[in-house]
């Protein structure tokens, strides 16, 4: 009897698997990326150590980029447009936002230096030799400062234009200034105003200066590069042959040599002065969108953008990434396939696959030009679209994502940012309008846009029924039915009208997460909308899901809450997000959680099938993973890690809870651990395809995990 009970009990346990799952089973972790991400500015200083700034902060690395550390959590870096170290070695950040900030412990912490400065938007920042910090703030002009940042002064004598780009002294003394309309101003040694000196340029907008060897100052555009050779007063385009510039970021000048170099959206190029041409020199880089050049102390090149960090040793004829560390990237959704891999939409860096439950990420881009990844979902056919910014059409992926082709027959509109699916049935907005297609891509076709006063839509979602919901910033919530001719407008209820996403629950009920508001539900095809933000812990919600067992997520700035009782009541569920900003969720069969987040990666974490009453978020002593590969034939590998030095005990069961294997059974020193199912029971004999759970326990404490066998 008492092992009867004991079965009784186990075959429970595993039930529960597929009941109401809710408290973190361990805190959420961080995986291993997506590594890369935007990468905005990057100084170095005397000692050699490298600092970059990105959404999430300031890095650095001491190793020449091969790891990076961030320095500390706080936001300054987020609209970086400048950064520069002074003799001292305090850095300085040029902002749009927060004017200039400084640092005197290498980026642990910042103080903000805006005294007499008129202004916050920063564009530009550059230390002179002699200590002298000169800044370009837009529609405010030029600033000096000679203490360190400490006080500001105005230096606008002359400018007929303060709507300032950037800012540069050469050798001599001489001032530049670039303006986005005005062209170039110039103020001489000892001059006390400024002159426009724009002869020559063929364009008068400015995004970049820098001094080259010998007095002469070189100037990065909209359209190309130019030259002022010293003591020369008009400019010359630096036009050569081969690759045009085009949109320049940056320009920079290789220390102690004339080697020239250009940073555009279309990857780095070297400019040969013999054969008077632009090279492309983008031999490793995965994403060409650049931002800028530096060299460390050994006159090695190091260019930084929207993939991370590159490093060349040998003058930019290869490169080479170098990212470990920067976990930075910006998810705008994550998919699970049939096989357990994890792909994850990253707003700057195209698709990245997991096989591993997050612990390695490569890229799954073959096939895609534009790698600004808004949305992604599939098709009950499996077929995968991801929707991208700047380019028309939508990605289309027949092979689980290895490779991709723009779907666009029928489909006028670009930046395709919310797309959603039921069935074979796919929606996607772009430009204004909605497109459907029911033929995996193969051709769409455009929705009435009548109606749909508000054409910002965020996020959109489609009841069994076949209505579609579109959710609007600003403008609230928008419907339309299979046969209606114009949208309806269904905001009763709605006090908040900026809606970040859609959800249609399994029991066909819509939730509107939205900015300021929280969490509403309409039962009635958004005819009514009544608030459900009852023990939520913020009413800024980014996103919502809803796990296969019907538990109801909820992702905020650093948070994430659930509710088992279909919204009626919220319960937060944040050990160990960091502050990590959840964009997108995604919950699979076998209760691993992922959230992706903006400026941090992907986190996950599993669920425990424990029920509401009474649960926290206490961390476990050990966390049990899902099993690689799932499903699996003949082997698989169930992984775990364990806090401290523990007795571990891994069981297989059967479906009806009958013990199928005794894996492993030792004690263990704290870390991560692996062992190996071979699809063999106790007597081995190899078991027959189907369901089985595997289950950890650690003195009086378990975990179950479900895995699928297929021969």
């Amino acid at each position: 009897m008492r092992h009867l009970l004991q079965k009784a009990t186990l075959i429970a346990a595993l039930l529960l698997c597929h009941g109401s799952l809710t408290a973190q089973n361990s805190p959420w972790e961080a995986t291993n990326g997506p590594l890369g991400g935007v990468v905005k500015t990057m100084a170095v200083d005397s000692a050699g150590t490298l600092f970059i700034s990105t959404q999430k902060g300031v890095f650095y690395s001491d190793d020449n980029g091969l790891n990076w550390t961030l320095a500390g959590e706080q936001n300054v870096a987020t609209y970086a447009t400048g950064m520069a170290i002074n003799d001292a070695g305090h850095i300085f950040l040029s902002t749009s936002n927060l004017g200039v900030q400084r640092s005197r412990d290498n980026g642990a912490s910042w103080q903000a230096v805006n005294s007499g400065l008129d202004g916050r938007d920063v564009r530009s920042l550059f230390i002179r030799d002699n200590g002298e910090i000169i800044i370009a703030v837009y529609s405010k002009g030029v600033f000096r400062s000679t203490d360190s940042g400490d006080t500001w002064t105005a230096d606008n004598s002359g400018l007929t234009n303060l709507g300032m780009t950037a800012v540069l002294t050469a050798p001599n003394g001489d001032s530049y200034a670039g303006t986005y309309t005005s062209g170039i101003f110039r103020r001489s040694a000892g001059d006390t105003l400024w002159r426009e000196i724009n002869s020559g340029l063929n364009t008068l907008r400015c995004n970049t200066l820098e001094n080259g060897v010998e007095g002469d100052i070189y100037l990065g555009t909209n359209n190309g590069v130019y030259l002022l050779s010293a003591g020369d007063s008009a400019w010359a385009e630096i036009k050569g042959t081969g690759t045009s510039p085009g949109y320049v970021y940056d320009v920079y000048v290789k220390k102690n040599s004339d080697l020239l170099f250009a940073v555009t959206l279309n990857g780095p190029l070297a400019y040969d002065a013999y054969t008077d041409a632009w090279l492309l020199i983008g031999n490793g880089i995965d994403n060409l969108r650049m931002r800028g050049m530096a060299e460390n102390n050994d006159g090695e090149l190091l260019t930084h953008g929207d993939g991370g960090v590159y490093h060349s040793a040998d003058g930019g004829r290869s490169w080479h990434k170098r990212v470990e560390g920067l976990r930075i990237s910006r998810i705008s959704g994550i998919l699970l396939l049939d096989d357990g891999s994890v792909l994850a939409a990253t707003e700057n860096n195209g698709v990245k696959r997991s096989p591993d439950n997050g612990d390695a990420w490569t890229s799954s881009n073959t096939g895609m030009t534009g790698l600004s990844i808004k949305s992604l979902i599939a098709d009950s056919g499996g077929v995968i679209y991801a929707g991208v910014s700047g380019q028309t059409g939508v990605y289309v992926s027949h092979d689980d994502g290895n490779s991709w082709s723009v779907s666009k027959q029928g489909f006028t509109g670009s930046n395709a940012l919310a797309l959603t699916a039921r069935d074979d049935k796919v929606y996607a907005h772009a430009s204004g309008r909605v497109y459907h297609t029911d033929n995996g891509g193969e051709s769409w076709q455009q929705l009435p846009e009548g109606g749909l006063t508000n054409t910002n839509v965020r996020s959109m979602a489609v009841n069994a029924g076949g209505i579609l919901f579109a959710g609007t910033w600003n403008g609230g919530v928008f419907r339309i039915a299979p046969g209606d001719t114009a949208w309806t407008e269904v905001n009763n209820g709605l006090s908040k009208l900026l809606v970040y996403k859609l959800l249609v629950s399994d029991r066909d009920e819509l939730f509107a997460a939205t900015s300021g508001g929280g969490i509403f539900k309409s039962t009635d095809n958004g005819d009514n909308w009544t608030e459900m933000n009852g023990g939520l812990p913020s009413l800024y919600p980014k996103t919502l899901a809803q796990s296969p067992s019907g538990t109801l997520f909820a992702g905020f700035y650093g948070k994430v809450a659930y509710s088992v009782n279909n919204g009626a009541s919220w319960q937060e569920m944040s050990a160990g997000l960091s502050g990590a900003d959840v964009s997108a969720m995604l919950i699979d069969d076998n209760d691993l959680f992922y959230a992706g987040t903006t400026g941090s990666g992907v986190y996950r974490t599993t669920l425990s099938p424990t029920g509401l009453a009474g649960e926290d978020n206490a961390p476990r002593s050990f966390t049990l993973e899902q099993n690689y590969p799932n499903p699996f034939n003949p082997s698989t590998t169930i992984s775990f890690r364990v806090n401290r030095a523990s007795e571990a005990d891994i069981r297989i069961y059967d479906m009806l809870g009958r013990e199928v294997r005794l894996l492993f059974k030792a004690g263990v020193a704290a870390g991560r651990h692996s062992v190996t199912w071979n699809g063999r029971d106790n007597t081995g004999n190899a078991v027959a395809s189907g369901f089985y759970y595997y289950r950890l326990r650690d003195g009086n404490t378990e975990s179950i995990r479900r895995m699928l066998l297929l021969k």
